[in-house]
């Protein structure tokens, strides 16, 4: 029970792969289980509880996460960022603490998040790539990836891009930006920005698009689909590595 309680704006930094996502689970390691093991290692004698702005699959990364931490006491911002970093591990980092705005929720204040899917496409993946990226082992087409990438854009129902909808739910969401770019010959950048996101539903949009390239579905199906028509989860769901949140605007 938290008590003349402060509240705070965490934002942190981590690379997912060895973690079972952000919020926490019995017997599994999490981002939001080794957040709170810490905090409870530097400031042993407070009572606090932490909020994150929304959940992520196991392996998944973020260059930005955003978190309430709700504590019993005042804290001095950038001496409480030094202890943080000084002792967690060094796949997580706390990039700033801030006094939490008053008109400031931490799940519903979001207006944007932005998402990148890497793939990787090689015969013979080097396994220093693994945490960071989705590996395939097919020949790429950029242009024919790229074609489903520019249809995501825009209003559309994605009820076939999510996993397990609930058939009562409305999936008619829009989607404020949705690119690819070339990296190299190997490596292709997804980049999809919206107010919020289904179950796997970047992973599963990801997942289609290299679908599409492979012919076991086509550009018509893509489109029926974003139209309402199927009723069913209509690509692959990507792996999980290759899924980074690269920002969250409030």
């Amino acid at each position: 029970m938290l008590n003349n309680k402060y509240s705070y704006l965490l934002h942190i930094s981590f690379l997912g792969f060895r973690y079972h996502g952000w919020q926490k689970q019995k017997d599994q390691k999490t981002i939001q289980h080794m957040l709170e093991r810490t905090i409870k290692h530097i400031l042993p004698s407070h009572t606090f509880k932490t909020i994150g702005c929304s959940r992520t699959d196991a392996m998944v990364s973020a260059e930005h996460f955003v978190c309430e931490l709700l504590i019993d006491h005042e804290l001095h911002c950038s001496h409480f960022l030094d202890e943080l970093n000084q002792n967690l591990p060094a796949d997580i980092c706390a990039l700033k603490v801030e006094n939490k705005p008053k008109n400031i929720n931490i799940i519903k204040s979001v207006k944007q998040k932005h998402y990148s899917y890497t793939f990787y496409f090689s015969t013979s993946p080097s396994p220093f790539h693994a945490p960071r990226v989705g590996l395939y082992r097919q020949n790429p087409s950029f242009e024919k990836m790229h074609e489903v990438a520019c249809l995501f854009k825009g209003e559309h129902n994605f009820k076939s891009f999510c996993h397990r909808p609930d058939h009562k739910k409305s999936y008619l969401r829009s989607v404020d930006h949705s690119s690819l770019s070339k990296i190299s010959d190997h490596q292709y950048q997804f980049e999809v920005i919206a107010k919020g996101f289904g179950h796997h539903q970047v992973r599963i949009m990801a997942g289609t698009m290299v679908d599409v390239m492979l012919k076991k579905i086509s550009i018509d199906q893509v489109k029926k689909a974003l139209s309402g028509e199927f009723d069913f989860k209509i690509g692959h769901i990507a792996p999980a590595s290759g899924l980074t949140l690269k920002k969250v605007h409030f």
